[in-house]
């Protein structure tokens, strides 16, 4: 005990000191005091920070705890929620320079049962393939009486699943994926419409109607793995996930995508505003009717241009 205030101190070092009990210790938590806090959100995430129900980010080496050198045991959730995802002994991934590398042998981290997929929501996910020929779960949430959620690679092509008993519903992919190339994938399910939407890299891959009434599965939402039961391993680097319980506004969703473009250097193949111009080329890549400013002379019939072509810029 202080002798002088009376208050018991502890001698625990700060590496294993988590004084808010919220899953991350001091060293790793920006506010040691606030158990629904851990880091502050970016700007781009203060409109739906309600909505924000998982955020792991690769990166910051605050994101994860390590052991052996580079294994990864935990990777902390920074949305304040504690949805941590957790590894196993034997099953983890390693941590690189490039985010989190998933073996596709054995390799995922569990999240636990805690977020809900019963009603709309937003997947998203920064990763690096190095094998798109098989099946394989990004993020996969999978129980019993077929019910299934998740990001998928298959056949050199990214679907998104929502699957409940027979038949199920995945997304009707038009693009290709590539190993080595980085990308942004993103499901959005829309429970009112059952509208289901991928994007691959900001541009709309699918959007498909289905008739169907879904529950939520108890099973634990999987990094890298279908579920425990259902071995599906990603093969390749995870950078960033972000999970929503709602659909994001054309808005909310063009302005993520164009913070994780800059934040990732993504700017020569994504297209934040789905307007079929790069980012890296694009004045307005958060404006899908806007690409350049016009000319003063052309000001007066801005409303009346169908096309304007220019090879005066590279």
């Amino acid at each position: 005990d202080d002798l002088v205030t009376g208050v018991q101190t502890c001698a625990l070092p700060i590496s294993t000191m988590d004084s808010d009990n919220d899953g991350v210790p001091d060293e790793k938590d920006q506010y040691p005091n606030d158990s629904t806090k851990v880091v502050d959100l970016p700007s781009v995430l203060n409109t739906v920070s309600g909505n924000v129900k998982l955020w792991l980010d690769a990166s910051s080496a605050n994101a994860v705890a390590t052991s052996s050198g580079t294994l990864v045991e935990t990777w902390y959730d920074w949305s304040g929620n504690s949805n941590h995802a957790t590894g196993t002994s034997g099953s983890m991934p390693s941590l690189t320079s490039e985010g989190l590398s998933f073996d596709g042998v054995s390799s995922y981290l569990d999240v636990g049962s805690d977020i809900s997929f019963s009603g709309d929501f937003t997947m998203m996910a920064i990763v690096k393939p190095s094998n798109v020929s098989k099946q394989q779960y990004i993020l996969g949430k999978a129980g019993d009486s077929l019910k299934d959620y998740g990001l998928i690679i298959d056949n050199e092509q990214f679907q998104f699943i929502v699957f409940e008993g027979v038949p199920g519903y995945v997304s009707t992919p038009e693009d290709t994926i590539s190993v080595g190339n980085e990308y942004v994938l993103t499901g959005d399910w829309d429970e009112t419409g059952n509208i289901l939407n991928s994007y691959i890299n900001g541009t709309l891959d699918s959007s498909d109607t289905f008739n169907i009434n879904r529950t939520n599965t108890s099973q634990g939402l999987l990094i890298g793995n279908r579920s425990i039961s259902h071995s599906v391993y990603y093969e390749g680097i995870i950078k960033e996930v972000l999970i929503f319980d709602k659909v994001l506004s054309e808005s909310e969703r063009t302005s993520i995508h164009s913070h994780l473009s800059q934040k990732w250097g993504l700017g020569a193949t994504m297209d934040s505003d789905n307007d079929g111009v790069p980012d890296e080329k694009d004045q307005y890549p958060n404006d899908s009717t806007k690409v350049v400013d016009l000319p003063s002379g052309l000001a007066g019939v801005s409303a009346n241009m169908v096309l304007w072509l220019s090879a005066s810029s590279a």
